[in-house]
């Protein structure tokens, strides 16, 4: 299911990261905490009830 990295959980099926700490290509953002959403991935994407903190946290676009 989750395999543990050196970037963190890695999700194979859906080929993303949840709430990686390091920088990835696709990377889940649960919520906007500052520990969850790191700036730096290629990609962020984030349910709609959390893009917008997500979004302003980062000051980047997010995917939803």
């Amino acid at each position: 299911m989750l395999e543990f990295t050196d970037n963190g959980m890695y999700c194979p099926r859906a080929d993303l990261y949840i709430d990686p700490w390091k920088p990835v290509k696709t990377a889940e953002i649960t919520h906007g905490h500052s520990d969850h959403a790191r700036p730096g991935n290629d990609q962020h994407c984030s349910h709609s009830d959390t893009a917008a903190i997500v979004q302003l946290r980062l000051g980047e676009a997010i995917d939803v």
